[in-house]
């Protein structure tokens, strides 16, 4: 293929608008407006021109893409920066000989480049998941009316709205609503008004269009209709918390187990379900303002790196709890955004860790700790700090276990 991929040039304006409206012509609709997109996109501040691209063969111009900036918002108000593209379009005699793949797999590497990591588009679903698109419902990217803080916001999930990561993994699974650009708002009168300043060409009516309707106005099931599982384990979750608390309020901190105190080894389970309930190969420490004490502290094994004995460290209640808050409203943020389907991904795919894995394994190094954490107030002063459990009934053998003990 002798051919040559490069930025568009003031030059090549009205060859590009050409291929636009040849390559669209009667495709999506009787007679075609992405040349006239293309002919306004340029002068608008969205714009980006060195993700302006053609590729030129032989001296002439046989396809083209432009990008312009959008966004995403979260939930919580926070906005990520992505991008979007359109139009892109390779001329009717290039089509299916891998051209528009080569032009896109060419942007998404000067993208990189640029910082970008996210790229949402409109389009056919089978022109796009060969080069890694996938439904926005997988990575919980939606459309619909949002104000941040809003209780009525609404979650719609286009069935043509697909989402590629160009950095795998830069979306946390937190719900986002997505904002285009409004480089792409203009009116029908406008682009035929264009249209007419350029030699005539035959409208006509195709099967195709009809499929372009139905994919461009459907939608997939939302995402709260499968959330049967992630509202059980936010159940647990909760009672795993209330059980953490508990043992900071009411355990005996100073309670020595192989030369360290008890606040280092509920310290230490705190550390791990910050680290390990979400994503350990995407974990940032909060710092011992948040924490109440460096990182390395959580480290309890002595043959592990960064272990220090400390035997004048004291982490007190109040550091504990500060800490518990960070922890369990960020694991809270974080359930609150997956569905059922999500649980199986893999967050981690170089060690094979889903998410559903990550939790489970959360939940049995807290009862281990738990466990070790009661028995050693239990020696030092014979009482049981409460405990909550999902179903839990009193049993007259216990020692010291009376019903106020206990929660149900």
């Amino acid at each position: 293929m002798n051919y040559i991929i490069r930025n568009e040039e003031e030059k090549d304006y009205t060859a590009v608008e050409e291929l636009n409206r040849i390559s669209f012509w009667n495709v999506n609709s009787p007679g075609a407006s992405e040349h006239y997109l293309a002919h306004i996109l340029r002068t608008h501040p969205d714009f980006i021109k060195a993700l302006d691209f053609v590729i030129e063969k032989d001296g002439r111009l046989i396809a083209n893409i432009m990008y312009t900036k959008c966004k995403l918002i979260a939930d919580d108000g926070t906005e990520k920066q992505i991008l979007t593209f359109g139009p892109v379009c390779v001329h009717p005699d290039y089509q299916r000989q891998g051209y528009g793949k080569k032009l896109i797999a060419y942007s998404f590497d000067k993208a990189r480049e640029l910082g970008y990591d996210t790229v949402v588009i409109f389009g056919h679903p089978s022109n796009y998941v060969s080069m890694g698109f996938e439904s926005c419902q997988k990575h919980n990217v939606c459309v619909g009316k949002y104000t941040p803080g809003a209780e009525d916001n609404t979650a719609i999930f286009p069935t043509a709205m697909l989402v590629k990561e160009l950095q795998p993994g830069c979306l946390d699974g937190r719900r986002y609503h997505y904002v285009g650009s409004t480089a792409d708002e203009f009116t029908e009168a406008d682009a035929e008004k264009f249209d007419k300043t350029l030699p005539p060409l035959k409208k006509e009516v195709k099967p195709c269009q009809e499929e372009f309707y139905i994919y461009s106005h459907s939608s997939l099931a939302p995402l709260e209709e499968k959330k049967m599982l992630v509202h059980i384990i936010q159940e647990h979750t909760a009672v795993l918390f209330t059980n953490l608390k508990a043992q900071i309020e009411q355990s005996d901190l100073n309670a020595l187990l192989d030369g360290l105190p008890n606040s280092r080894y509920l310290f230490h389970a705190l550390h791990s379900l910050d680290r390990w309930y979400i994503n350990p190969d995407d974990y940032t420490f909060p710092g011992a303002t948040v924490a109440g004490v460096d990182e390395h502290f959580s480290v309890i094994d002595e043959k592990r790196p960064g272990y220090e004995q400390a035997p004048d460290l004291h982490i007190t209640k109040e550091q504990l709890l500060k800490y518990e808050s960070y922890v369990e409203e960020k694991i809270n943020a974080y359930l609150s955004s997956l569905n059922d389907d999500m649980l199986a991904e893999k967050v981690s795919p170089q060690k094979s860790y889903t998410r559903l894995g990550l939790i489970l394994s959360q939940f049995r190094h807290f009862m281990f700790h738990l466990g070790m954490s009661e028995t050693l107030t239990f020696e030092n002063d014979h009482t049981w700090p409460e405990y909550t459990g999902y179903s839990w009934t009193p049993t007259s053998n216990c020692p010291n276990n009376n019903a106020s003990d206990f929660k149900h």
